[in-house]
């Protein structure tokens, strides 16, 4: 019988939320897997949260055995990472909801830093410096994963349609849109932005 030949290994991206509350289980998994630590601040991404949940059902995720009465949500489905403790939610307001949703996967990766940093498996950078500067916060990300940077992969970013958005990115877009929902909010998340540098 004769032996095949190992395939040149490969890079899966992955990004699905909820895989952020999975860390432990896919470091043993995948044992040469490396991560790539996207942080945003908490405000922006609760606020596209909350827009999200509001977009009439398009981001649905999962239907519950319980009943939903959340302030500022119409309808029973619950939409996006559906986080520990979620039962305790089914009451809360929107933006409570949003904000669990954050600090349940955020707090995941940083428990998961020290043991991916040790390990040298982990690559971290800020959403706000891959917008502002692509190449530069790219560049290193695409070393780290041993991909060599070839100015295609900019390439046509501008003409990029955009997708899985209810409105355009732009910086500090929850002032205009959810800032007194984000204001409520800000001292349950303070702690956890911090320790993302924010």
């Amino acid at each position: 019988m004769r032996r095949r030949r190992r395939a040149e290994p490969i890079r899966l991206l992955e990004k699905t939320p909820k895989n952020c509350l999975r860390i432990p289980f896919l470091r043993v998994l995948f044992p040469d897997a490396r991560f790539v630590f996207l942080r945003r601040d908490g405000r922006a991404t609760i606020s596209s949260l909350i827009e999200g949940w509001q977009a009439g059902g398009r981001y649905e995720s999962y239907r519950l055995p319980e009943p939903l009465h959340i302030a500022g949500h119409e309808g029973q489905g619950w939409c996006f990472l559906l986080p520990p403790g979620w039962r305790g939610l089914a009451d809360a307001s929107l933006e409570e909801v949003c904000a669990a949703q954050w600090l349940s996967s955020n707090e995941a990766v940083l428990a998961a830093l020290d043991a991916l940093r040790a390990e040298k498996r982990v690559h971290e950078l800020a959403y706000e410096d891959l917008v502002a500067r692509p190449r530069e916060t790219l560049a290193p990300v695409l070393d780290f994963l041993d991909i060599p940077f070839e100015p295609a992969i900019l390439a046509g970013r501008d003409q990029l349609r955009l997708v899985n958005v209810v409105s355009p990115p732009e910086n500090d877009k929850w002032r205009r849109r959810n800032a007194p929902a984000i204001e409520r909010i800000l001292p349950q998340i303070a702690a956890t932005q911090r320790a993302l540098g924010y």
